[in-house]
């Protein structure tokens, strides 16, 4: 994903920042340039799966911007350099990471490419609220995302439940929904036409975004790292085609 490559170099530049300070201020300390290796070697495996998915948009504009990134990326690579140089080619390089992330919205490139076009499409414009705040939030928010993808997803249950006039069986007693496990949980036990809502794998897959989402919303002493999410959205993808091929 283009926004969240985007993001990890802009981290990596941090993390060099705050190194080359410290060895201007402690030019003899080991630590830190055992540091500065590791971080340095982040930056370059970062910053080369950033170049290949920019340059796969075809986009003269991004190349230009990238040309003159380049030089110095291959600056901060080289251990000749003084920190003090570095640091000042640090200064410059967030308007470079500005001028991508217009020049990608200008061209109705999306920046944060979480869902396939087909699938947002087949979510249709019940999902169209949903879809923009996670644009907003994704890549910058791990609570706001866990929260809005697990809203996405029990709405997707339930409309798909819906429109088989099914919904019943997604609430209680009282007539309140249940909770988004006891929901995932029918889905991939209630069939129409021979086939569940949610395959029996899918649902084992989808767990995660259910503790997520519960940490999200319910526990005020957690935290959700947008780096706990990515691994799931693969699985999040193929829960959510399923679920759109029913409504």
């Amino acid at each position: 994903m283009i926004k969240n490559s985007l993001e990890k170099v802009k981290t990596d530049i941090d993390s060099l920042e705050f190194i080359f300070k410290k060895l201007i201020k402690y030019p003899g300390n080991t630590t830190y340039k055992k540091n500065f290796r590791k971080a340095k070697l982040t930056l370059d495996l970062d910053y080369r799966r950033l170049k290949a998915q920019l340059y796969r948009l075809h986009n003269k504009k991004i190349f230009s911007i990238i040309k003159k990134i380049d030089p110095d990326m291959i600056t901060l690579m080289s251990s000749e350099v003084r920190p003090q140089e570095k640091l000042e080619i640090i200064e410059v390089l967030p308007s470079f990471w500005h001028d991508i992330e217009i020049e990608l919205e200008v061209s109705g490139l999306p920046s944060y490419d979480f869902f396939p076009k087909k699938l947002v499409k087949q979510l249709g414009k019940r999902f169209k609220t949903e879809i923009e705040d996670l644009r907003l939030v994704y890549g910058r928010s791990g609570l706001c995302t866990a929260f809005l993808l697990r809203r996405i997803l029990e709405k997707a249950i339930f409309l798909a439940f819906a429109k088989y006039n099914l919904s019943h069986k997604l609430r209680d007693a009282q007539g309140n929904f249940l909770g988004l496990e006891s929901m995932i949980g029918i889905a991939s036990n209630e069939e129409v036409g021979g086939l569940p809502f949610l395959l029996p794998k899918t649902m084992k897959q989808i767990k995660g975004i259910k503790f997520l989402g519960d940490a999200a919303a319910h526990n005020l002493l957690n935290d959700v790292k947008i780096e706990t999410i990515i691994p799931q959205m693969p699985f999040i993808i193929t829960a959510l085609q399923e679920l759109s091929a029913r409504l």
